[in-house]
């Protein structure tokens, strides 16, 4: 929601504000500032350019995850066709392109890495140099999780002139350099020096490394079977499964047959879709505001990796469990289809319940306020028939984004809760509110966030009475005490 209330606001004059009238802080500005290019020139709406853009990223990036997988397993096809079907079939792919979210074209940007640093290792060519730096510009301006993409292109350049070390160094600090540029001018201009802050909040405490790692591997387990966790929550089931899975290869494999797994690595393309996924892996878990990122669905973050786990999946099978087996080419091959088919039992189930809930009541995956009930809410149909009379009308609410989305009205943000407060510092601190902003508070009874201070909190401080009783909610007046 706050990308397109970005660029919505551009296009009207506002500058880079949010739904509440906030500055663009928590993130950079490029995918809002596409979003108003492409709106203005197509004069579509900001919420169907959205939605259409991230459709189409959709079939450029299975075409660029096809092209991917035709290459790295160009001397086995039957891999290339099954990682395909597997992807295709992959919900988590699904559901992060039917939202307006950075990551389709984040996703694009690290494919397109890929093909670009594995012709760089082979070549060394400027070209591809300079294609790097732009893919690294865009990506840490698209996501401050893009910065992973310039640490991956000097990773790459260092490993291309490994056998120089002195122009290994050099380009690779160029390449740093050169592409970190853009979005460290952005932070320190347009965050640091007006506000104080890199990037308007703080991580500070939010942030538990090794829960987000055990809630990243539990997600990716999770992709290929059945919820059906054995230790709480399922945090610890992908970690028991990869031990007894690692002793197991251990104790079949020998020194050549790791040698020959490893080989596979030091393929350029490989190298390099490695490379994405270990650094992509490190910073999520490195930055993940953790308590966002718990529920089970809430995993595009680690979706981006797919094209690489499959890889590294397919390449363990080929090197470490294919040699062992005692039948025929055709027979394995046969053996992989079947099991594949079988498998796509669970993401066929998992897609069909995701499209019926999503008929029924709006995108059911990332989508937190386009629902039916929205749609049909009374508190925001009476919000527009207080605009009709009074345009510059001031609203408040507890959801101020589907406030915002229905009616294309800037928001006033109302008073957070503040925990350190006791009610005698509320009623000191707040003294006067809403000061000369006297203005309607739409309150939605239901509210899964609870981060404002209620009415009847308010009424300390404030005049306010009640004007409109819906369904979903109250409609306040709320003005300042004479």
């Amino acid at each position: 929601m706050r990308y397109i209330a970005f660029a919505d606001n551009l296009l009207k004059g506002r500058g880079l504000i949010d739904y509440d009238q906030y500055r663009l802080l928590v993130f950079p500005p490029l995918f809002p500032l596409v979003i108003a290019g492409l709106s203005f020139v197509t004069r579509a709406d900001v919420f169907l350019v959205g939605w259409y853009l991230n459709i189409i990223l959709w079939g450029i990036n299975l075409f660029l995850s096809g092209v991917f997988f035709r290459q790295v397993f160009n001397d086995t096809p039957i891999y290339f066709y099954l990682s395909l079907f597997i992807l295709f079939l992959f919900p988590s792919a699904l559901y992060m392109h039917t939202s307006i979210l950075t990551e389709p074209l984040f996703l694009t940007c690290a494919l397109l890495l890929f093909f670009a640093g594995s012709e760089y290792i082979q070549t060394r060519s400027w070209r591809m140099y300079g294609v790097m730096i732009v893919l690294g510009i865009v990506a840490s301006l698209l996501r401050w999780a893009g910065m992973s993409h310039i640490v991956v292109a000097v990773l790459v350049t260092l490993w291309a002139w490994r056998d120089n070390l002195r122009a290994a160094l050099l380009h690779a600090a160029g390449l740093g350099i050169l592409s970190a540029l853009p979005v460290a001018a952005w932070i320190y201009f347009h965050n640091y020096l007006p506000t104080g802050t890199l990037w308007g909040i703080s991580s500070a405490g939010n942030v538990f490394v090794i829960e987000n790692i055990l809630q990243a591997w539990r997600k990716m387990f999770f992709w290929f079977v059945p919820y059906r966790p054995i230790s709480p929550e399922g945090k610890w089931d992908a970690v028991i499964f990869l031990v007894f899975v690692l002793l197991f290869l251990l104790v079949i494999n020998h020194k050549p047959a790791w040698q020959a797994w490893s080989r596979a690595y030091r393929q350029p393309l490989v190298l390099t879709a490695t490379l994405f996924a270990l650094v992509s892996f490190v910073s999520t878990a490195l930055m993940a505001q953790t308590k966002d990122h718990r529920a089970l669905l809430s995993d595009r973050y680690y979706a981006l990796l797919f094209p690489s786990v499959l890889t590294i999946l397919f390449l363990t099978f080929h090197h470490l469990i294919r040699p062992h087996l005692r039948f025929s080419v055709r027979q394995i091959n046969a053996g992989l289809v079947i099991v594949v088919l079988l498998w796509s039992a669970l993401p066929v189930n998992r897609l069909v319940k995701y499209i019926r809930v999503s008929l029924r009541d709006g995108e059911a995956a990332y989508n937190l306020y386009n629902f039916r009930k929205y749609h049909q809410s009374e508190l925001i149909a009476y919000a527009r028939t207080i605009l009709e009379k009074e345009p510059q009308a001031i609203l408040y609410s507890n959801l101020p984004a589907p406030v915002w989305f229905f009616t294309r009205h800037l928001m006033t943000y109302l008073i957070p809760k503040n925990e350190h407060w006791s009610w005698d510092d509320f009623k000191q601190q707040m003294a006067g509110w809403p000061y000369e902003k006297a203005g309607y508070i739409l309150w939605f009874h239901d509210d899964p966030f609870r981060i404002f201070y209620t009415p009847s909190d308010l009424y300390r401080i404030a005049e306010i009475y009640p004007v409109y009783q819906a369904a979903d909610g109250v409609i306040y007046y709320v003005s300042p005490r004479p």
